[in-house]
């Protein structure tokens, strides 16, 4: 994987300029890799066994209403990150990104481990908030990233990522799927467990505490700092090099910078992606498992997890095959408008699959094989879209200001995203809880919390219209930091805002076409490279 990453080229405006990149860190990524592995693990592994787990607890004898719960206890841990993910990346700017991320990794996953042996909700909804609280991990794990490449290799270095989410996205359902309630599911092994009988969950949380003890533990000895202000401090001349950004930025420049537009509209291009496919995946975890009466799947926790380790599969498949193919054509900001466009409609396939159950029963098989067909083919082409959307945003977000409020602005972002990640299943719980209480027809049926999804991820598009250019590429100077900007020569902070989206927003005005499909890489010029983001990465939920 490494290597196929670290052959691909860096194109500038003119088609026959190629600069070679610069050889990935692969040691760093490495390791870097191994301690955020637990993350997407810790966010996918109790999907395909929180129906069950919240039905077990008895929180409620009205069944309809199980998914409002389910939607509460899944946001928890979003919810929780909200807190606490701006002040994560806030101090790995003064401390650190070594430690804050070693504290969040191995603190969360131990509160997962103990999440699995609750024996009532509100026990189960605490430690997945204690989790959250702890957890600043892929925040401070991107700025790292952001920090050990350059122009040349940055979108490389984040495919890395892209490939553990990937893996953990594989990895989490098999765990959740294949070893919850193991007395149930396996009864010659475990049938007489009595340990198992009283803790039916308890095994893939303490499978998913190891991958953090794991990760933490190659951490602590082998992960490098890469602050620069922390890592060149016994360096005077890289000091001196790094001038400004030897410093840690004054509390009061760091606000400026995250409330400065073009920070905001960035972090927004993710935070609306997390929203929508959130929204998804807790309707989607709600829909399989329900009964066809209620217009669900009926699948069982191991058949959930077998459609969510394909999806895993794919994503890879993407990330490696697909998404080369496709940045070398169109920038991190084209990529996005794009995949976000098409999510829209792809989203509502889903509950069109109900139909093949409620006329399925004279002739099962059959249409079981058309049922898992369309719905592999569904899940395959929303995935490849969620690769690339998660992919241009993440890279958006990097390339909008230096190292030294990388920190801040990447714990901004996930606070935004984890914002709207806490509120996601909430609403598609509630949806369709509602949904299925109020006898109404299409579009308020099972539909409508798909609908509501697809929804956002139109309205990502629409803000994907107003992207500047300049985040197609990583900037040596902070956009958002307006301290920057000499009044002398720049009248006012609107003609800066002007300056970064004039080009963008002439051009949405002049072609939809050209809005969606042109290269919006700035040409070349003596002073400048590009990098053609010939590699994915994907960051987790």
């Amino acid at each position: 994987f490494f290597s196929i990453m670290s052959t691909n080229t860096s194109e500038s405006g003119s088609r026959n300029s190629v600069i070679p990149t610069t050889p990935l860190p692969k040691k760093q990524l490495f390791i870097l890799a191994l301690i955020t592995l637990s993350e997407p693990i810790d966010l996918v592994f109790l999907f395909p066994f929180v129906y069950f787990m919240v039905e077990n607890f008895g929180v409620t004898s009205n069944p309809d209403q199980i998914g409002l719960y389910v939607g509460i206890l899944s946001s928890s841990f979003p919810a929780a990150q909200f807190l606490t993910s701006l002040l994560w990346g806030y101090l790995s700017d003064r401390f650190g990104r070594k430690p804050i991320l070693l504290f969040g990794v191995f603190g969360s996953g131990m509160a997962m481990v103990v999440f699995g042996f609750s024996t009532s909700y509100w026990m189960a909804l605490s430690f997945r908030i204690l989790s959250g609280l702890l957890n600043g991990n892929m925040g401070v794990a991107k700025s790292i990233v952001g920090e050990i490449t350059d122009d040349t290799n940055r979108a490389a270095g984040f495919s890395v990522i892209g490939f553990v989410t990937g893996l953990g996205f594989i990895i989490g359902p098999m765990i959740g799927g294949f070893l919850a309630d193991p007395a149930l599911h396996y009864p010659d092994l475990c049938g007489n467990s009595s340990f198992f009988i009283r803790f039916p969950y308890a095994l893939p949380c303490i499978v998913t505490g190891f991958f953090s003890i794991v990760g933490s533990s190659f951490g602590l000895f082998m992960l490098e700092e890469s602050l620069p202000r922390l890592k060149y401090k016994n360096n005077p001349e890289m000091k001196l090099e790094l001038g400004t950004q030897a410093t840690a930025p004054p509390t009061s420049k760091v606000l400026r910078t995250l409330l400065s537009p073009i920070v905001i509209s960035s972090v927004l291009t993710y935070g609306l992606i997390s929203f929508g496919t959130i929204m998804l995946d807790e309707a989607f975890a709600i829909w399989t498992v329900e009964d066809a009466d209620d217009n669900g799947l009926q699948f069982s926790s191991s058949q959930v997890g077998i459609v969510l380790t394909f999806g895993g599969f794919v994503l890879l498949f993407v990330q490696m095959f697909i998404y080369p193919a496709l940045s070398k054509r169109f920038g991190a900001v084209s990529i996005y408008r794009i995949s976000m466009l098409l999510s829209a409609p792809i989203f509502v396939c889903y509950p069109l699959l109900s139909f093949i159950i409620s006329e399925g029963k004279d002739n099962a098989l059959e249409h079981q094989i058309l049922l898992w067909s369309l719905l592999l083919l569904i899940v395959s082409v929303r995935t490849a879209l969620e690769v690339t959307s998660f992919t241009a945003s993440i890279i958006i977000i990097s390339n909008c200001v230096t190292s030294k409020y990388l920190g801040s602005v990447n714990g901004f972002g996930q606070m935004v995203a984890s914002g709207f990640r806490s509120l996601g299943p909430f609403l598609a719980g509630s949806i369709w809880s509602w949904s299925l209480a109020n006898g109404k027809t299409f579009p308020f049926n099972h539909f409508f919390v798909f609908i509501v999804a697809a929804a956002i991820c139109f309205v990502g598009f629409v803000l994907g219209v107003f992207l500047p250019k300049q985040l197609n590429r990583p900037k040596q100077t902070p956009l958002g930091d307006l301290s920057l900007l000499d009044d002398s020569k720049n009248n006012s902070v609107s003609s800066y805002e002007n300056a970064l989206y004039h080009d963008d927003v002439n051009t949405s005005v002049q072609s939809f076409s050209s809005l969606l499909f042109s290269n919006d890489n700035p040409p070349a010029d003596s002073n400048s490279s590009v990098t053609s983001f010939s590699s994915m990465g994907l960051m987790s939920h």
